[in-house]
């Protein structure tokens, strides 16, 4: 567990559901599923749930995805993040869009947010080094 500003994190878990097309689907699913878990280790991203849907986490994969096929076409699997000790408002969020040669680092520096804060909630931004004219920045 990572310690932030002199809270511990939270562990939130989710028991998540998988249904395939046909029993011999799961490796293919199961694989993604976990490739896009993987695909930023350790790195803090938005996380948002049906529970409460005014608020969002910041949140980095921890451990799960073993998966277990209780029926034909359906499996299971507990997935654990660690999460920032705070939930953070969506409608406190700002949407900008992107001038000539901004980066998101000027809009981190500008709204006095960390890169960590600008990249979760900007997950849809390819190049943080260079935004495209136009490319719709949110500000957490």
């Amino acid at each position: 567990m990572y310690q932030f500003e002199g809270f511990d994190n939270a562990r939130v878990s989710y028991e998540t559901f998988l249904k395939v097309a046909e029993p011999w689907d799961f490796p293919q699913w199961t694989g993604a599923v976990k490739g896009w878990l993987l695909g930023k280790p350790g790195q803090y991203l938005r996380l948002e749930d049906d529970y409460d849907l005014d608020h969002y986490r910041l949140a980095a994969y921890t451990s799960g995805l073993d998966w277990t096929q209780d029926w034909k076409r359906f499996a299971r699997a507990t997935i654990e993040f660690s999460c920032k000790p705070y939930r953070y408002l969506k409608s406190g969020e700002e949407q900008v869009s992107a001038q000539a040669g901004e980066s998101l680092w000027d809009y981190a520096r500008r709204y006095e947010k960390t890169m960590e804060e600008m990249i979760a909630a900007n997950p849809h931004i390819r190049d943080i080094a260079v935004l495209e004219v136009g490319e719709e920045v949110r500000v957490p």
